[in-house]
């Protein structure tokens, strides 16, 4: 499965390939149309990046001593499964 960030990079090869080409106008589209991708790649990554030192933090992931915390531990790994993907 392709990452948003290898997405990001195949565009921009394609469009510094093709630079010389295209109008300045069409240039500036193709940035602008880059960048959001580019940034949403790199929150991914940070996002990751954090599930990834959550996931070995044993007091996030113990038994829960009250409801309250049950139900936040319910819920994180609900937010981990999303940005990880499904294990299935």
């Amino acid at each position: 499965m392709t990452t948003a960030r290898e997405l990001a990079e195949q565009l921009e090869a394609i469009w510094m390939s093709h630079r010389f080409e295209l109008s300045d106008n069409a240039m500036e589209r193709t940035e602008a149309l880059l960048q959001p991708l580019v940034l949403d790649a790199e929150r991914y990554r940070q996002a990751r990046l954090v599930v990834e030192e959550q996931a070995k933090d044993e007091a996030l992931w113990c038994f829960a001593d009250s409801i309250v915390e049950a139900y936040v531990q319910q819920e994180l790994r609900r937010l981990h499964t999303a940005i990880e993907g499904s294990k299935s």
